[in-house]
């Protein structure tokens, strides 16, 4: 801890030139929030405000959690609003708990009932905006945990807003008290927190390396795996590795004594089944973990533990696994090197790093755990690799591990054969799958590419837009492509390829991926198909799975979306429900597939909603325009070499079709050809020739052709309206002719014009 005398001096020492930018917008931003009234700052403007201010620090994933709901819920507005009102207690501690406590209250309103995350980082940087004499700009944990170490006493415990309350009371302390609305004082004092985090390590070497390296980055810390003798061999661990050690963490915030702690834990019902000794097991992991400490009055947590109560990646959990459990290090060294390693080679390896587990099912085991922690993944079935998380951990091993054999620490796994994995079609291949499949589909070569580019330029964000004119075949595209993909690869496509077709009534993700249903007596989830098939995608990452969401903005994409969007921007799990245990067969939580293709196809029009930055800004969007009926035409007299012939129609149909084309009032191919199909019926009825069909093709465009045939006065529309009037009047199609002249009056007579009056 430093002394009155250090923390002088390093205030007076701390000059950061390069942060002027930011002092300066921090300070803007409190300004601007301190100017407003209440009446003002309950408007959901300001409100979001408050929960956006990037000025005073960003965090990352953080920042995606949608709060967008808070904003206008009375209960939220009023308990933010009352923050600067309240009179906090002169104690300190009294204070801190205060404010905490408060913390904790808007926590409650606002998850999980607007937030399926909690918004810790969002909260917590909102109440530094509306206190800013109380609070600093270091909103992560183990940051904070480090200037407390600093400031305040190494072991010194609170949770996290009250350590910054009694944190600035020790700065006013020793520094004396900030002018009265003095908030370049406050936004100094601040930023000197966030530099005193930076300098934890040199201090952690001596006061005097603390001002002679100031500069210095330091690296992410060297793992310490312990020898082998004091690891841990035999595990008594459940599959949910991490969720049961924050249970534990969770359950001992209060403190308890062991078998106190056995007993509330048998209440959780997570828990119940277990017996007493398994229980007790599960409290030894982790102490062993480094997780919990005894102390007077029980078992609590440790600063490690506190860290995983509130990271959203274990990384206090994985690194004690990876440092103090037998066989974890050795799997990192093993597979850093190479692409993926057959999991019975990988047990076989375990077995001969420790003799005793040749029986047992330990090294399964351990392959499990390593997989909760999302440290290991299945590339297929029977082949396992590092995560790219798995992988910046290796980087952190000592040169030379602990074994019982020294030759272990030169295994080269380099010349390891794992299964090979499925092979994807490239673009050739699933072309010419897709013209085989569906020669009936007009593709547009340069469409097609751009589709396949879209979905392979960035695996993890597979997700494409098909935006334009209705019935291009948008949807028929996405279909066949997903098909051929799946025929190419030998795949069942009734696995792999799912439609959804997007309702209005979409609110919420429950549409797309379920909900979960407490009314029964034992808790239920519904599963939509859109979560079977990311479920699935996420246990068979080797091979591809395709989500297709039909008129997907009939509903706000954001909101239905929205942990899909999230997960896909982040790479975080997918959260589901709040159970610890699966329900239904569904987990709490599923990561992020990269193999899920996602297209979702769009019509703007008045019954359709646009999309928010937020979705645009993870989605390629590709536009459908050009219709070729000449090529579409050709396509089905090939198809169906034997059927009627109307070629004459066909003709006129391209010819309208480019009449009101450069209005952007033309139509696709389902239009096209339901016409013919409508014809042609009326020539099966009526035994006349197709070339005396005029009052049925007279029909069909009323019908399916006019009805789109809207807009305001433009010479465009004009000129389209008019080539289509006497093509229409050359054809014989009085009633189709009378409608586009009453089009044409009514644009001239009152600057628009609708089929429908």
């Amino acid at each position: 801890m430093l002394t009155d005398e250090q923390i002088t001096e390093l205030w007076h020492h701390f000059d950061e030139p390069q942060w002027s930018g930011w002092a300066t917008s921090y300070q803007t931003l409190l300004e601007r929030i301190d100017a407003l009234g209440d009446d003002a700052l309950v408007e959901p403007e300001h409100q979001k405000l408050l929960w956006s201010a990037a000025e005073i620090c960003t965090l990352g994933p953080g920042e995606n959690i949608d709060i967008s709901g808070a904003l206008i819920d009375p209960s939220v507005v009023g308990a933010v609003v009352a923050l600067r009102r309240r009179v906090w207690p002169l104690r300190v501690d009294q204070r801190a708990a205060a404010i905490q406590d408060a913390f904790s209250h808007i926590m409650s309103l606002v998850h999980p009932r607007h937030a399926a995350t909690r918004p810790n980082g969002r909260l917590q940087r909102l109440m530094v905006a509306l206190l800013p004499a109380e609070l600093h700009c270091v909103v992560n944990w183990s940051a904070n945990r480090d200037i407390v170490e600093m400031i305040l006493h190494p072991h010194k415990r609170a949770s996290p807003l009250a350590s910054q309350v009694m944190v600035r009371a020790r700065l006013r302390q020793v520094l004396g008290d900030e002018a009265p609305g003095d908030f370049a004082e406050h936004v100094r004092r601040s930023l000197f927190c966030w530099w005193l985090h930076g300098q934890a390590e040199p201090l952690r070497k001596g006061y005097g390396a603390l001002l002679g390296e100031t500069q210095q980055t330091q690296g992410p810390k060297p793992l310490k795996v312990w020898s082998l003798a004091r690891q841990s061999r035999h595990l008594e661990w459940p599959p949910n590795l991490t969720q049961s050690m924050r249970d534990v963490v969770r359950l001992s915030i209060q403190g308890a004594e062991q078998a106190e702690l056995v007993e509330i834990l048998g209440a959780d019902a997570s828990y119940a089944a277990l017996s007493a000794r398994t229980r007790r097991g599960l409290i030894r992991q982790a102490r062993l973990l480094g997780l919990l400490e005894a102390a007077p009055g029980g078992l609590f947590p440790t600063v490690a533990g506190d860290a995983l109560l509130e990271e959203s990646l274990p990384d206090a959990l994985v690194e004690r696994f990876v440092e103090r459990v037998v066989g974890a290090a050795w799997v990192l060294r093993w597979l850093e090197p190479i692409e993926a390693l057959e999991r019975e080679q990988l047990r076989r390896l375990l077995v001969g790093l420790c003799g005793s587990w040749r029986q047992s099912r330990v090294p399964e085991a351990l392959m499990a755990w390593l997989t909760d922690m999302q440290v290991l993944t299945e590339v297929s079935p029977h082949n396992v690799a590092l995560s790219l998380y798995g992988r910046q951990l290796a980087r952190r091993l000592p040169e030379t591990l602990p074994g019982p054999a020294r030759d272990l620490n030169q295994l080269d796994l380099s010349q390891a054969q794992p299964e090979p994995l499925p092979r994807w079609p490239d673009f050739a291949e699933v072309r010419q799958s897709l013209n085989d499949g569906a020669p009936w589909l007009v593709v547009d070569p340069e469409r097609l590419a751009a589709l396949h580019a879209a979905w392979h330029c960035q695996p993890g964000k597979r997700f494409v837009i098909l935006s334009g004119l209705s019935g291009t075949g948008k949807t028929a595209l996405t279909l066949a492509y997903a098909r051929s993909y799946c025929h190419r690869m030998g795949i069942d496509a009734q696995q792999h390829v799912v439609l959804v077709a997007v309702l209005p009534d979409w609110r919420d993700p429950s549409g797309l991926l379920g909900y979960f249903s407490a009314l029964r007596a034992e808790p239920t989830f519904q599963a939509e198909p859109a979560l079977q098939l990311i479920l699935r995608a996420a246990e068979d990452p080797a091979r591809p799975y395709f989500l297709i969401l039909d008129e997907m903005n009939l509903a706000r994409v954001e909101r239905y979306m929205a942990p899909l969007l999230s997960a896909m921007e982040t790479g975080q799990p997918i959260s589901l429900h709040t159970h610890d245990a699966p329900v239904s067969g569904v987990p709490a939580r599923v990561p992020w597939p990269e193999n899920l293709f996602i297209a979702g196809t769009v019509n703007m029009d008045e019954s359709t909603h646009a999309f928010s930055d937020k979705v645009l800004d993870r989605a390629f969007t590709l536009e459908f325009w050009e219709v070729d009926l000449a090529r579409y035409f050709d396509q089905q007299r090939e198809a169906r070499p034997h059927g009627p012939r109307f070629e004459h129609i066909e003709r006129f149909l391209c010819d309208l079709n480019a009449a009101l084309r450069p209005a952007r009032r033309h139509f696709g191919y389902r239009t096209a050809r339901e016409v013919v199909l409508f014809v042609e019926r009326a020539a099966e009825l009526t035994g006349e020739p197709a070339q005396d069909q005029r009052m049925a093709l007279d029909q069909a465009v009323m019908a399916r052709v006019l009805p789109r045939v809207r807009g305001e006065d433009s010479p465009i529309l004009r000129l389209a309206l008019d080539n289509a009037r006497v093509l229409c009047e050359d054809m014989g199609l009085v009633q189709s002719a009378e409608r586009l002249e009453m089009l044409q009056d009514r644009l001239m007579s009152v600057g628009m014009t609708r089929f429908w009056a």
